[in-house]
């Protein structure tokens, strides 16, 4: 278990709808993410159904912008999603066992592509309990 205080982030999340743990990950560990995000890029997306990898343009396949469901698809993400401080802090705003549903990657460089427009996840999740969180981790400032 790591040093959050279970009641702080709880009562934050409960007030605001959101919490933001800066930094949640080492530089260290940010980085390793990268290392591993890149080769998941060359040598596993390759291989991932197109309904999970989505391109800014489709017949370039460096333009990624969306990778979808990585942790069905590579052991380092799977470890990441269910193993790490992400479902530990899960586990504390929502006060129950969270069941990792996704872990995507979304490219938005500035200047290109569409913006995403306002939306509920839940929705999009399709799930039929809506006591959910997500969470979003920025490998580079925004």
């Amino acid at each position: 278990m790591s040093d959050f205080n279970n009641t702080d982030l709880q009562s934050h999340f409960d007030e605001n709808g959101y919490i933001a743990i800066n930094p949640l990950f080492s530089d260290n560990k940010i980085e390793e993410i990268k290392i591993e995000l890149t080769r998941y890029i060359k040598e596993v997306a390759p291989k991932v159904p197109d309904h999970h990898v989505f391109y800014e343009n489709k017949d370039d396949k460096s333009t990624i912008k969306q990778l979808q469901q990585m942790f069905t698809y590579d052991d380092y993400f799977k470890d990441l999603i269910e193993n790490s401080s992400i479902r530990e802090v899960a586990e504390i705003v929502l006060r129950e066992k969270a069941e990792p549903q996704n872990l995507q990657f979304f490219n938005k460089p500035p200047g290109i592509g569409k913006p995403t427009p306002p939306h509920q996840d839940g929705y999009y999740f399709m799930l039929k309990k809506h006591n959910a969180v997500t969470c979003w981790l920025a490998l580079e400032k925004s």
